[in-house]
């Protein structure tokens, strides 16, 4: 089976941020005998995706075609929006010339990587299915960072009604998440959960560094860790600050937080 694969912001081992869920899952497609074409941005795959408009490299025998649309995490909320209808644009291109397709999966966020993944197997009557990772537009709502009844939300809204009904399946990475796709009147029976997993060959119990005990000043204290993106969505400049107070107020100096991770958010956090 050949894969079309849509995802912005696709990600390896090697890249220095962003998820590798969907590196992890194509690299299983290979070992199951399919082809994968994964159409994505240039943002998260270094310079030599850089290059030009559109670029085409084998990644670990995954068929890779960028399009280069810059993005970070700093970007305001209207640059954003300037960035994803730039990769709808160029991500439909990739896909209409990526060859015969026996199946299109895309996945969020954010919720416009839908719109490509359903034109073009609407055009070559293949199945779409569409990875839900994120509630857009409910998170933004829910966040204030969006008004429920202005223009914006309620595009936004037309739009996710129209993928989910639309798409052949939904994948939702947890409970909640289903939830809120079938909230929105999607068929239950075409709703799976997939959640995010951890690759024990990756993530297991290692050894003390020392160098960076001592850098960090660590020594045999507790160390809580967080890794990701620091932004209003997860509010870590407002939780780890709020109980390194309180564990202070009860005198617990022996748990330190170590975070590593860039946005919006790192200055309000620093």
């Amino acid at each position: 089976m050949r894969i079309l694969y849509i995802h912005q912001y696709f990600a390896t081992r090697d890249s220095e941020h962003g998820q590798i869920r969907s590196y992890e899952f194509a690299r299983r497609m290979l070992e199951a005998g399919h082809e994968v074409v994964m159409v994505t941005g240039n943002s998260r795959l270094g310079e030599d995706f850089a290059k030009s408009t559109f670029v085409r490299r084998d990644v670990d025998g995954i068929d890779v075609r960028s399009v280069r649309v810059s993005y970070s995490n700093y970007m305001g909320y209207w640059r954003r929006l300037w960035s994803f209808s730039l990769f709808m644009l160029g991500a439909t291109w990739l896909a209409l010339r990526s060859g015969p397709i026996d199946v299109v999966l895309a996945t969020s966020t954010p919720l416009t990587v839908g719109i490509p993944g359903w034109f073009v197997a609407f055009l070559r009557r293949r199945p779409f299915v569409f990875e839900v990772r994120d509630l857009w537009p409910e998170a933004a709502i829910q966040m204030g960072v969006l008004s429920r009844r202005s223009p914006i939300a309620l595009v936004a809204k037309r739009v996710e009604r129209f993928l989910y009904r639309h798409a052949d399946a939904v994948i939702a990475l947890s409970p909640g998440m289903v939830a809120g796709v079938i909230a929105e009147g999607t068929d239950p029976a075409k709703v799976h959960m997939v959640p995010n997993c951890a690759d024990l060959d990756l993530f297991h119990p290692g050894r003390r560094d020392p160098a960076l005990v001592k850098r960090l000043g660590l020594g045999h204290k507790f160390v809580v860790g967080y890794t990701g993106a620091l932004s209003p969505s997860t509010a870590v400049e407002d939780s780890v600050p709020q109980a390194a107070r309180i564990l202070l107020d009860r005198g617990r100096d022996d748990i330190v937080f170590v975070i590593a991770g860039e946005g919006r958010s790192l200055p309000a956090l620093e």
